[in-house]
């Protein structure tokens, strides 16, 4: 018994750890491509492109105020200046060969720096906005880099509505789960539902605050720091059940499992 004991503290500490370590070597930094004289052509419409294997991903018109940000980085980014005649006979988008109209001019292949970057190490970097002037002369349309500026502020923590929610919707389901697994699945006689409920709260109270700042403040976004904490919080969550509800730490890992796996199934749906 102490020797899984302290195989669950192991797995707890290790997996917090790994996840604060990987996340300070990987940070994202979100950049937005920004062109500062599209106003000064307005005999074109600017389309932000997005193909992969020549199929369009992304088509959308870019305003004269507005950034690009690619959404996804194995797609092939290309900045379009559509003559606006041509815009308008065709009505839409939708009405023109974004893929091979000769009369559409692309940016010469300039590669934007755009999207979602992962950078090495910590960084209170949090954002980029890039600078683009554009050129046309004699057909030819072309992309140069004007200068660019980083933001950089404090972790950004959801509201505390948000999390109060979260929280709340995080206790029912699990305490659900907990009555449906410790009185129908397990046929236990109890815990009491006074029990039951504070042992679901201290759970939470453990669990949540601690995973809550350690993906905001360290910015953790891959599925495999993610699937760490996750297991660290199935062990400290099911430690709690077992010395609180009295249970088996077969039972009381097995609840902790699906609850965190419905959580998060209701996390995505939401």
């Amino acid at each position: 018994m102490k020797n899984l004991i302290l195989l669950l503290i192991f797995i707890l500490s290790a997996g917090y750890a790994h996840a604060a370590e990987s996340s300070r070597q990987l940070h994202p930094v979100y950049v937005s491509a920004r062109f500062v004289n599209m106003e000064s052509f307005s005999d074109y419409v600017f389309v932000h492109l997005e193909t992969l294997n020549g199929r369009i991903k992304i088509r959308k018109i870019i305003r004269p105020k507005g950034g690009v940000v690619k959404d996804s980085r194995a797609n092939k980014l290309e900045i379009l200046a559509v003559p606006k005649s041509l815009y308008d006979s065709a009505g839409s988008l939708d009405g023109l060969d974004l893929i091979s109209d000769s009369a559409i001019l692309r940016a010469g292949g300039a590669a934007l720096e755009s999207g979602r970057k992962l950078i090495p190490g910590p960084s209170s970097v949090c954002g980029k906005e890039v600078y683009y002037t554009i050129s046309i002369r004699n057909g030819v349309f072309s992309l140069t880099k004007k200068g660019e500026k980083e933001f950089r502020e404090v972790p950004n923590y959801p509201p505390v509505n948000l999390l109060l929610i979260g929280f709340i919707v995080s206790f029912v389901l699990e305490l659900l789960i907990f009555f449906v697994f410790t009185r129908l699945v397990f046929r236990l006689g109890g815990p009491g539902i006074f029990r039951s409920a504070f042992s679901v709260l201290l759970a939470q109270a453990v669990t949540l605050p601690v995973l809550g700042y350690l993906i905001n403040h360290y910015s953790i976004v891959t599925s495999g720091m993610l699937a760490t904490l996750e297991l660290a919080t199935v062990a400290a969550e099911g430690a709690v059940y077992k010395f609180l509800s009295r249970l088996s730490w077969v039972q009381a890992l097995i609840i902790s499992l699906v609850a965190n796996i419905a959580f998060l199934i209701v996390g995505c749906l939401a």
